[in-house]
């Protein structure tokens, strides 16, 4: 039984019991080969087909001022790509301070990713208040050695409905010869017929869901009959992410807890779902924590490793030590503590 019979004919509960008793259960360590040539939707589904690792961008304090840590940020990257298994790498998303960062910054650490990425794909975030200004960043990751534009459109555009929005991705997409992801979020909202419409563009490759609609990535994955990689947020939802039809997850997380992350979706590809679902529920510690600090938790877990991380440019103050504390903890019990050397 398929993941799909088992979503559809008895529910998410029992699913999960039998896709663990009817997959194989050795979860596969081996990376996607790498793309040569042209990205299309085929090749770049074997990448998306487990995580996303949204790199935050390491901060450091100098002369009163927050400047980007360019060396830390290499350091990270170096780290990042010692993991086995399927994973690809974004750089100055939402996690990586993206409207923090002047064009100039956002494109020396794409350069930088770009030759510390081995072979990995390399997501570049390319978003504008204008379409133009979208084509003009998602220029500047290509420029610099990215492999995908992630587009998230203004709230601007957003407001305007789902035939503004479908024009946005499209034009983007026509204007640069490099993958592109649009990016669906809360205030971005675009229906099923814009995500069917996408199809009909081969370098949009896949759909991110921000918004933890489960049950958009279930019409979506039915509607296209899964021609698109559907990629929503986080590790607790995972699970049901993966039955629903979802190719991947998107992790914050993933900064510090890459390799338990990337274990997670491996362990559900492999059917071992109920391992799966409880290395998901190890991690509804980290979110409470990040829903009460914010996005300097992923900057202190790297740090708690022995990595770059500093503080948030528009909001410097450092993670409580209470905070700091059950951070550690939380990274113990789910062991990913060690430092990195």
């Amino acid at each position: 039984m398929n993941r799909r019979e088992a979503f559809m004919t008895i529910g998410i509960g029992t699913a999960a019991s039998v896709l663990s008793r009817s997959i194989g259960l050795t979860a596969a360590d081996q990376s996607p080969a790498p793309v040569k040539g042209r990205l299309t939707r085929d090749t770049a589904r074997p990448h998306l087909g487990g995580i996303a690792l949204f790199a935050i961008t390491p901060m450091r304090l100098s002369g009163g001022r927050v400047e980007v840590d360019y060396d830390g940020f290499a350091r990270n990257m170096r780290f990042y790509v010692t993991h086995k298994g399927t994973y690809t790498l974004a750089v100055c998303g939402a996690v990586g301070e993206y409207f923090a960062l002047t064009p100039e910054e956002r494109q020396r650490l794409f350069t930088i990713a770009a030759a510390e990425k081995s072979d990995r794909l390399l997501v570049g975030g390319a978003s504008g208040d204008t379409t133009r200004e979208a084509i003009t960043n998602a220029q500047a990751a290509e420029k610099a050695g990215a492999d995908v534009a992630l587009v998230l459109p203004s709230e601007t555009v957003g407001k305007r409905g789902d035939a503004a929005m479908r024009a946005h991705f499209l034009e983007v997409a026509r204007a640069v010869g490099i993958g592109v992801i649009p990016y669906r979020s809360p205030v971005t909202l675009f229906s099923l017929d814009t995500v069917e419409a996408l199809l009909e563009q081969p370098n949009i490759l896949a759909i991110k869901e921000q918004t933890g609609d489960l049950r958009f990535i279930r019409d979506a994955a039915v509607r296209t009959k899964q021609r698109i990689p559907l990629v929503p947020a986080h590790e607790r939802m995972a699970p049901f992410n993966y039955l629903a039809g979802a190719s991947g997850i998107t992790s914050g997380h993933a900064n510090f807890t890459a390799s338990r992350t990337i274990e997670l979706w491996e362990w559900l590809k492999a059917g071992r779902t109920e391992d799966a679902m409880a290395l998901a529920d190890q991690f509804a510690e980290l979110d409470r924590l990040r829903a009460t600090y914010g996005d300097v938790l992923l900057k202190a877990g790297l740090e708690l490793r022995g990595l770059a991380g500093g503080p948030l440019r528009l909001k410097p103050e450092p993670l409580p030590a209470e905070g700091r504390q059950t951070l550690e903890r939380a990274m113990r019990q789910l062991g990913v503590l060690d430092r990195v050397t």
